[in-house]
């Protein structure tokens, strides 16, 4: 019985590990070198999802749990073009403020007329004004232009902390992306009270 509290305690330090070491490694690399370790944790009850095995004598391994399911996320975006498209991809990370996977999966073009590493550095600010503010992801409301490029589709990206919220216009042909800019008479559903987040180069280091 010892041993296998033992056991838990050993997982769940090694669990907290792995999240730390995630922070500074590539998701795909992290993904196969700790593959066993996520398989160690794992109860797959027949036809039923993966669920962690964190409990134990009443108690309850948090980085166990907290492991599973950032793993689970992990493989599901490293793998995420066999499920949605890029254009989809694209609002799914833009939702979750992560720009090394935008960077990643958007082509090599301009974007908001700015050659693409402007247009992520522009990007990247603006996610830091949100984390700023204490958002920890975006949710998006679908709406359109009703300025210079009257009708062209997008999302407000809205804060999940404080409101705060960028409009966008994307721009896609089939199911990638064209173009994203800003866009400042955006007309969508439930319009934010919070502050108005701009993609500009106000706040770039050059």
């Amino acid at each position: 019985m010892n041993m296998e509290k033992i056991d838990f305690q050993i997982a769940d330090n090694f669990c907290e590990e792995a999240l730390i070491e995630l922070t500074y490694t590539h998701p795909s690399i992290w993904i196969v070198k700790h593959h066993d370790l996520y398989e160690s944790i794992s109860i797959k009850p027949e036809g039923r999802p993966s669920i962690a095995n964190q409990n134990y004598g009443g108690l309850k391994y948090d980085y166990i749990g907290k492991f599973h399911s950032i793993y689970e996320q992990k493989v599901y975006e490293e793998n995420i073009l066999k499920e949605k498209s890029q254009y989809a991809a694209i609002v799914y990370f833009i939702e979750r403020m992560n720009i090394d996977k935008i960077d990643e999966l958007l082509d090599y073009q301009e974007y908001s007329d700015k050659d693409k590493p402007i247009f992520i550095e522009m990007l990247k600010g603006a996610f830091e004004r949100f984390k700023e503010a204490g958002n920890n992801r975006l949710y998006r409301e679908a709406g359109e232009c009703k300025g210079c490029n009257n009708g062209c589709k997008g999302f407000a990206f809205i804060g999940d902390n404080d409101g705060s919220h960028i409009e966008l216009v994307m721009e896609k042909t089939n199911d990638r992306v064209k173009d994203i800019y800003y866009c400042n008479i955006f007309s969508y559903l439930a319009e934010s009270p919070g502050p108005r987040i701009q993609l500009d180069t106000n706040e770039m280091p050059f």
